[in-house]
């Protein structure tokens, strides 16, 4: 079965040319934030990090509006990121601590 702990995170491949057959292949925009694999429902939600650390305090805000959803359990993998006044993404809202994943509160920005 499938969990928050077994999922392992959809990471970058380089290549340097694309693939020949590309009917397999998606692409995503790559940007500044952290890979996050989040599991949630029911009322509670996890996060993770890429290296498998816990980050849930440390983006407390995001967990509590996933845990919200009334949706079953679900998992997701994406990347998180936080844009500022202008709509961009800025990584340094986005840090969690390397060491813990959860040692610092998040920021509004």
């Amino acid at each position: 079965m499938l969990t928050i702990d077994t999922l392992r995170p959809q990471l970058l491949d380089q290549r340097r040319q694309p693939p020949e057959d590309q009917s397999r292949y998606v692409a995503e925009v790559k940007y500044d934030g952290w890979r996050v694999t989040a599991g949630f429902g029911e009322g509670r939600s996890q996060l993770r990090t890429k290296e498998g650390n816990d980050c849930t305090r440390r983006f407390q805000e995001v967990s509590d509006a996933l845990a919200a959803l009334r949706w079953g359990a679900t998992i997701t993998d994406g990347e998180m990121v936080v844009l500022d006044e202008m709509g961009a993404v800025t990584l340094m809202r986005c840090r969690p601590e390397r060491s813990t994943g959860d040692a610092r509160p998040a920021t509004r920005p």
